[in-house]
C-alpha cells in the first residue's frame, strides 16, 4: 500500500500528550499515534451503509 504524508498542526498540549504515549513506549512516534487515531475515528464514523453491507456479506440467510 502507498503512503502518502499530509501536514498537520497540534496545539501544545496534544503534541505533549502525543510526546508522553511515545516516551511510555506506546507508540513509536507521532505518525503512528496520528495513524491509529484516523484510523479509529474513520471506523467509528463509517456510513451506516457501509456497515450494513459488511454485516449482511457474511450471512448466507436467514432460516425461519
Amino acid at each position: 500500500m502507498k503512503r502518502s504524508r499530509i501536514g498537520l498542526r497540534l496545539e501544545p498540549q496534544l503534541r505533549e500528550q502525543a510526546e508522553k504515549l511515545i516516551k511510555e513506549g506506546k507508540f513509536k512516534n507521532l505518525s503512528e499515534i496520528v495513524r491509529q487515531a484516523l484510523t479509529e475515528f474513520l471506523a467509528k464514523n463509517k456510513p451506516l451503509d457501509d456497515l450494513l453491507r459488511e454485516a449482511f456479506s457474511t450471512t448466507e440467510g436467514i432460516d425461519g
